[in-house]
């Protein structure tokens, strides 16, 4: 749950790719494997390891407490301050979610694996919506938010019952929108946020059973994976076969491209120009209409930069069905060698939220999931500063200043076990 045990999660993804077999995987990926056992690889990736995990010990170096999140909060009414943010938030998420449905019949399309067609359309911004595009993100962060607050708070009775049931409601209005757009980059860290919030909640600072967790892990993994198959599926990846190659391509193949890119036999002719390194100012509209950053650097639109990146796949040898180079890759494209002081960068930045996340932090509740989910995600592309960052940053100020509202006092819990209000004591928000 800590950025230390993420890191090292998705290092033993880059090892799995590192040791598959390299003729299952060409039978699989139809392209020849260059990532096996190349010493290269191995030494980029783990010195960007080591860099991040430099960066974590580094974030800690001028913070002198530690204390975790207090387990009371004293908000005036407790449901209330919980199902607010909640219902608000699922009910953007259904107004999107039937704007969407007045353009496409998405129930059929969906039922006839005709989910690619509903995948093109959103990808050519028809389903955008302006600012309702980005409830379901806005809602995910509202979740992650909602559930780390009820188990501070400590629901009992019907007043945890009425909130499991909104908390429940508003997961099926966002997983509904998620899987009605074929959209798996909004699901997959909704997935993830509540699995670690889940985890930390049960085990930080506990004596617990190893084989319990690893139990719970394995369930939340087949969760996971089981929504990735679900929306493969209505992609029309109906078969085993094509299962499979669409989770070996969704995971390890980056780390493939990455191999030839650190030979220089696979170079993204938008390379150098750093639009890879916070896709946010590539993606973002409304940022460039405010900061002309793409203009002024000769960055190309967000689609173009990700269309560009086939032609040389396909030059290399490789599948062009799949485009990622892992974020190493995508770093290395403008950085080259001096990919390890970005993720050295990363490792301050996520050592902070971390903290800000167990001291129950307003600010820490939301971008740490999404920080946690990025670090997974690392095989993938720069999910951790695309252009969803935006959405999660306008829901994480309007969340800190609820809790400020609704927070300005909290409970001290002293040594006799009876809470009692502190006077004048604010929550901090950041």
């Amino acid at each position: 749950m800590s950025p230390y045990g993420l890191a090292l999660i998705s290092y033993t993804i880059f090892l799995f790719a590192w040791l598959f077999p390299p003729g299952l995987y060409a039978n699989y990926i139809h392209e020849p494997d260059q990532i096996f056992l190349d010493p290269l690889s191995l030494a980029f990736v783990s010195a960007c390891i080591l860099a991040f995990v430099i960066g974590l010990r580094l974030s800690t170096l001028f913070s002198s407490c530690f204390a975790e999140a207090p387990k009371v909060i004293p908000p005036s009414s407790p449901q209330i301050y919980l199902l607010a943010p909640l219902i608000i938030s699922s009910a953007f998420c259904l107004v999107y979610l039937f704007k969407v449905g007045s353009h496409l019949d998405i129930v059929g399309l969906l039922a006839s694996s005709q989910g690619n067609s509903i995948k093109l359309v959103n990808q050519t911004g028809q389903l955008q919506e302006g600012f309702w595009g980005r409830s379901p993100s806005v809602l995910c962060a509202t979740i992650w938010w909602a559930q780390y607050r009820a188990g501070q708070l400590q629901l009992k009775g019907l007043g945890h019952l009425l909130f499991i049931s909104i908390f429940l409601f508003a997961l099926m209005v966002d997983v509904a929108t998620c899987t009605a757009t074929v959209n798996r980059s909004n699901l997959m860290p909704l997935i993830s946020g509540i699995a670690l919030i889940y985890a930390y909640r049960k085990t930080y600072g506990r004596n617990v059973n190893a084989f319990k967790i690893l139990v719970q892990g394995a369930f939340a993994i087949a969760i996971f994976l089981g929504l990735f198959l679900l929306l493969s599926f209505f992609r029309g990846n109906i078969s085993s076969s094509t299962l499979v190659t669409q989770i070996l391509g969704y995971g390890i193949t980056s780390y493939n491209r990455l191999a030839l890119m650190l030979t220089g036999h696979l170079q993204f002719v938008t390379g150098g120009k750093g639009a890879y390194l916070f896709p946010v100012l590539v993606d973002s509209h409304s940022l460039n209409v405010i900061f002309p950053i793409s203009d002024r650097l000769g960055w190309p639109s967000a689609d173009t930069l990700w269309r560009l990146e086939f032609g040389p796949i396909g030059a290399a040898g490789l599948n062009r069905g799949f485009n990622w180079v892992s974020l190493f890759g995508y770093v290395y494209t403008d950085m080259g060698w001096f990919t390890p002081l970005y993720f050295s960068g990363l490792g301050v930045l996520c050592g902070r939220l971390w903290l800000s996340f167990r001291k129950g932090k307003s600010f820490g509740l939301v971008f740490y999931p999404w920080a946690a989910f990025s670090i997974l995600f690392w095989c993938g592309y720069n999910a951790g500063f695309s252009s969803r960052l935006i959405a999660v940053i306008e829901i994480a100020v309007a969340l800190a200043v609820w809790d400020w509202f609704s927070l300005r006092r909290r409970v001290a819990v002293h040594s006799d076990g009876y809470p009692r209000q502190a006077a004048s004591a604010h929550i901090s928000l950041v």
